[in-house]
């Protein structure tokens, strides 16, 4: 049979034939693209799931151990009970809340008496100490000291937060202020802050995570007692950065620790234990990495710190504290001495559990580690 198609119209209909295969052939490469894309996006969501059930108690051992006279002079500790005669200058009852290692393995003490901190060796002998005079009562500056709190600023010195002022003050190592954040005495939406919980933490030297008290309405004298109250307050979280930046308030409950160059937020619903990873407070509501602990023990609650192995310490009772290896995904858990109350409690770079005993003579610090 004799073929009386036109040679142009056959080159024609071979053309759009393959400009036909080519446009299905784009379009499934397009579709595929789209897909790999989203699948990409959801695996940065990650969630790792771990057992938090008590198998067995880690063994522990002591690795410092030293002891600090009480007393004014410089190689002491000042402190004294409630009950006892407190010389001027004294923190009635107070005791050395803040209690730290870094990873020079010097002990840092904060004395209430002065105030001032101190820096021990692991013989208990005193290598540094410098005063920290913004911290009198402005008040009585010869009288009393105002309560503080400390957070490191890893290595390299500290923030120190003066809950009467409502000022948190960055200090070189030296003792030596590098810059004062003041907390604003209003918020966004016109609170009035009345207290600030003495737990605060540094991310990253940029952010800081306050608690607040704070409230709108005036303050209402009562009939029948001495002062008066405020109608209407509630506990609120914010980040605060030195350049003035306020992210917040945050959901009720937020708590968060440093971690991993970023933060976790933490959170203890229906026997299980959510840590969420982000890399900054902008990106809370989007983490890109969670840990949920199943069945922990937590009859105590709360969080103790972290370290530079990636393990995250709570408190599992009064006397013993879990750790969260996120390099392993397991918990461990480990038991510290029941009968003696200890406080406070800290965890150095390197995993060391910290905590300080006291008497009317001395102060005993003690280091512990886990067993391997």
């Amino acid at each position: 049979m004799v073929n009386n198609e036109n040679p142009i119209s056959t080159i024609a209909k071979g053309v759009s034939l393959g400009v036909l295969l080519m446009l299905v052939w784009f379009l499934g490469v397009r579709q595929s693209t789209k897909t790999v894309s989203s699948s990409l996006e959801k695996v940065t969501e990650e969630t790792i799931l771990i057992d938090g059930s008590l198998k067995n108690m880690q063994k522990m051992m002591e690795s410092t151990t030293f002891s600090i006279p009480l007393g004014n002079q410089e190689h002491q500790i000042g402190f004294m009970p409630y009950q006892e005669k407190v010389p001027p200058g004294w923190a009635q009852g107070a005791l050395p809340t803040e209690l730290y290692r870094n990873s020079s393995q010097i002990t840092w003490i904060g004395d209430p008496y002065g105030p001032r901190l101190t820096g021990w060796n692991q013989e208990g002998k005193l290598e540094t100490s410098f005063a920290l005079p913004f911290l009198r009562n402005e008040a009585a500056p010869d009288k009393e000291i105002v309560g503080y709190t400390l957070t490191p600023s890893g290595d390299n010195g500290w923030f120190v937060l003066n809950n009467q002022n409502k000022k948190i003050y960055q200090l070189d190592g030296n003792g030596h202020i590098i810059q004062i954040l003041s907390i604003p005495l209003m918020l966004s939406d016109q609170r009035i802050i009345l207290t600030i919980s003495p737990f605060f933490e540094v991310i990253n030297n940029q952010w800081i995570f306050v608690t607040l008290e704070s409230t709108k309405q005036p303050f209402s004298t009562l009939k029948g007692f001495a002062g008066g109250t405020y109608l209407e307050t509630n506990w609120e979280s914010y980040f605060l950065s030195s350049s003035g930046e306020v992210v917040g308030p945050l959901p009720e409950q937020t708590a968060i620790l440093p971690f991993q160059g970023g933060l976790i937020s933490w959170t203890y619903e229906s026997e299980a234990l959510t840590l969420q990873w982000s890399s900054d407070p902008h990106s809370l509501s989007h983490p890109q990495k969670t840990w949920i602990v199943r069945n922990p023990v937590w009859h105590y609650g709360g969080m103790i710190g972290t370290d530079l192995e990636n393990n995250i310490y709570f408190w599992a009772d009064q006397s013993i504290i879990g750790c969260i290896q996120t390099r392993f995904n397991e918990v461990r858990y480990m038991e510290l001495p029941a009968e003696k109350k200890m406080f406070p409690v800290t965890i150095s770079p390197d995993g060391e559990i910290g905590y300080i005993i006291a008497n009317k003579q001395f102060l005993q610090v003690h280091f512990m580690k886990m067993m391997d």
